[in-house]
């Protein structure tokens, strides 16, 4: 036994209420006290933003939509312009817009009210199936102790596989995604 002094729960020794001051943002959260605690409750509970580019507000969360308009111009005027075969799927740049005849491409523009050589188009690539790897099957099957994992893959599963390969490679493609070279139409 020590000589320790016993403090019971209920004792005025084992607690004192104090006050604690710091920072609550608008939804109730409590941030504690400083600089950093301070700009953590303003930024939980504030609406809008200035922007960083122009200063308007803007909602808490977006871009500004000028200065996102701009940026978005910017990145497409960048991008290496390619002549349209009029076979290749067309996507319109930061969208998920999908062409896949010019047709569709005039139909979208009149939609919008727009002639066809405003819109901002981007040709697609094709999007294959991966590639098996024999080894990599065996992940997690094999002994984690061996590392000669090639060892257990056979001559005749290594030959199975270069067939699945082969035969992925040449089906599809089985989508496409938008690419990263302007297309410009006229029109």
């Amino acid at each position: 036994m020590t000589d320790e002094k016993v403090i019971l729960e209920e004792s005025d020794e084992a607690a004192t209420r104090t006050t604690v001051t710091g920072w609550v943002s608008r939804q109730g959260n409590f941030y504690g006290d400083g600089e950093r605690a301070e700009w953590l409750a303003r930024n939980s509970g504030c609406t809008h933003w200035p922007c960083h580019e122009c200063g308007a507000i803007r909602p808490k969360g977006a871009r500004c939509e000028p200065c996102y308009e701009r940026g978005k111009a910017a990145r497409f005027a960048a991008l290496p312009v390619v002549e349209w075969d009029g076979k290749a799927p067309l996507a319109e740049f930061d969208t998920d817009n999908y062409f896949f005849d010019e047709q569709a491409v005039q139909d979208h523009a009149e939609e919008l009210g727009v002639p066809v050589s405003s819109l901002r188009l981007v040709l697609c690539v094709p999007v294959r199936a991966p590639l098996v790897d024999a080894c990599g099957l065996l992940d997690g099957v094999v002994s984690p102790d061996d590392d000669d994992v090639a060892g257990y893959v056979t001559p005749a599963v290594r030959e199975a596989v270069k067939t699945l390969n082969e035969a992925l490679q040449a089906g599809g493609p089985y989508s496409w995604w938008a690419g990263e070279q302007a297309v410009r139409l006229d029109g």
